[in-house]
């Protein structure tokens, strides 16, 4: 299994868009625009459940679901078996980590994360083509570097319209990110906060156990869940009682293992 940091993903799932701005240009009539602005609007202004992967760039094929009920909102990630949960709830943000028990509480409420599949305000459309049933829609994005610009193409099953999308390729200076669009319908089931009376708030400010923070850190720095550590011979508590200087020179020492692990893959 590849070992992945959930932090890097979260910020590029949540801080990346089709354009230098998340906000689409609105047009009067929906029957005229193209089906990557309409998608855009209805993405900004009602209830929505969209599942796709994305690969390349920083990310290694990572599930994404996001769902908008109302003023709630859903995101789940599995990154290479790092799996995280956000909800946005009662002005409240909280990311939850099912398989070891933890979550953290935000008071930012935010966005819902959409802006990764949606156009942005300065992109322009260079360029519209249908064949077998598919529309494919091209935009340019100037990036403020002379000519440059970022490319992003938008692949929708016709008969489908706005709901059809199955693809967007981003081409930019860091790199190509594919998405590849599994579910897209402009409706969702509610948003519920499940029961975290038996989760570990690891939140800034609140009392954390010793085994908690050190399950949390294994598992957010390293994807290992408590069933993995205890097949590797570890014990959360042990490890939560080690001086400091043994502690960071035992994460050190398992960096490496797991990295020799991956290479050998």
């Amino acid at each position: 299994m590849n070992r992945k940091f959930i932090s890097a993903a979260a910020a590029f799932l949540f801080l990346t868009g089709c354009g230098s701005d998340s906000t689409a240009v609105s047009e009067p009539a929906e029957q005229d625009r193209t089906f990557a602005a309409v998608l855009s609007d209805r993405l900004d202004s009602g209830d929505y459940d969209i599942a796709f992967q994305i690969s390349g760039g920083n990310l290694d094929d990572m599930a994404v679901e996001i769902r908008r009920s109302g003023e709630d909102g859903f995101v789940s990630m599995d990154n290479s078996g790092v799996y995280t949960e956000i909800f946005k709830t009662n002005k409240q943000t909280y990311m939850i980590l099912p398989e070891i028990h933890c979550y953290q509480l935000n008071d930012e409420y935010g966005s819902f994360g959409n802006a990764f599949i949606k156009l942005g305000k300065g992109d322009v459309l260079s360029g519209v083509s249908e064949e077998n049933g598919k529309t494919t829609e091209i935009y340019r994005s100037p990036t403020g570097s002379g000519s440059d610009a970022d490319t992003f193409t938008f692949v929708f099953d016709t008969a489908k319209g706005a709901e059809g999308l199955e693809h967007i390729t981003q081409e930019t200076s860091a790199g190509t990110v594919e998405i590849d669009v599994s579910k897209v319908q402009f409706s969702s089931e509610p948003v519920n906060l499940p029961e975290l009376s038996e989760y570990d708030n690891i939140t800034d400010g609140e009392m954390i156990s010793e085994v908690a923070q050190v399950r949390f850190y294994m598992y957010y720095t390293f994807g290992l869940n408590e069933q993995e550590v205890a097949e590797m011979g570890y014990d959360y508590d042990e490890i939560a009682h080690m001086k400091y200087d043994e502690q960071q020179e035992f994460y050190a020492e398992l960096g490496e293992k797991l990295k020799g692990s991956d290479s050998s893959e």
